[in-house]
């Protein structure tokens, strides 16, 4: 595994975290959906931050290539994710909200869709540090048997 790759699953890691945490907060109605503009793994591997290895590895305008959530979908803007079906309900039962570009939770089902968004992306974030420890495990060990 190169460093690259490494600092590419850091980088997962990171934007999951950074997504978990602004779901967390649309559930308990702390926070609104802001779309790319407060999505941390949008900003990571839509955009690119300035300062992340991802920059390196790919062409981040607009593709979503190294995103997590692509890696399982194999699709672009979150596609066949619970966040597809939140952007089809706040269009369809809320749309002076959709129109704003500031979507919250407003009723039950809002809540299930953002509870199921939330779900889907700490399962990802479970297995990306569950890998993560592997592979320094793993790198770990062969150094040590190495001498």
């Amino acid at each position: 595994m190169t460093e690259r790759r490494l600092a590419n699953i850091k980088d997962q890691i990171s934007g999951l975290r950074g997504s978990v945490m602004k779901w967390s907060l649309i559930v308990h109605g702390i926070d609104v959906d802001k779309g790319v503009e407060n999505c941390k793994l949008c900003n990571l591997f839509m955009y690119g931050e300035k300062d992340s290895p991802v920059n390196e590895i790919f062409d981040s305008s607009l593709s979503c290539l190294g995103c997590p959530v692509r890696e399982i979908t194999r699709k672009e803007f979150c596609e066949d994710t619970p966040y597809s079906d939140w952007l089809d309900h706040q269009e369809l039962r809320h749309p002076d909200h959709f129109e704003d570009g500031l979507l919250k939770v407003e009723c039950p089902l809002c809540r299930k869709i953002a509870q199921e968004e939330l779900m889907f992306l700490q399962r990802i974030l479970e297995n990306k540090i569950s890998n993560l420890k592997s592979i320094l495990f793993n790198k770990f060990d062969k150094k040590e048997l190495a001498f």
